[in-house]
């Protein structure tokens, strides 16, 4: 074995200095790749959302309830996830959660924008979901 001098650093081969050679591989988007992008599209409709509330208080219209409004857009992605999870079968995992999720946050935005206490329908769809769980997916034993 040579051992190199203190402070001697090799250069990557393949390439001049500073370039990688890199190459697309399957573990670049680590996990489940529709919810990657899923969650990028909630995050540009909070942006959006943000954006327009911003202009309109300089152009002289008000979006109330930005917050109300994110919430509510991210559960009608997470719904739209659900759907192509659905008819996509490699990515069927977690329907439910999203269908849930969905709920939660539709339920709690609107609950603000109308100013009326959604929470008893919360939890009605909460346990329609659970019992429709139960009789669409048996446990094996």
């Amino acid at each position: 074995m040579s051992q190199k001098p203190m402070g001697q650093q090799t250069m990557p081969q393949g390439g001049e200095a500073g370039q990688l050679n890199q190459q697309p591989s399957a573990d670049r988007w680590p996990g489940d790749p529709l919810a990657w992008f899923s969650g990028a599209l909630v995050l540009i409709w909070a942006g959006v959302v943000l954006l327009f509330r911003n202009a309109g208080e300089v152009a002289g219209f008000e979006i109330e309830h930005a917050s109300a409004w994110i919430l509510t857009g991210a559960g009608v992605l997470m719904w739209i996830e659900a759907i192509l999870r659905l008819a996509i079968p490699a990515y069927s995992e977690g329907v439910g959660t999203r269908i849930i999720l969905g709920v939660i946050f539709v339920i709690v935005g609107l609950g603000e924008v109308v100013q009326v206490s959604l929470w008893p329908l919360l939890l009605m769809a909460i346990g329609l979901a659970m019992i429709v769980g139960y009789f669409a997916y048996p446990r094996r034993t």
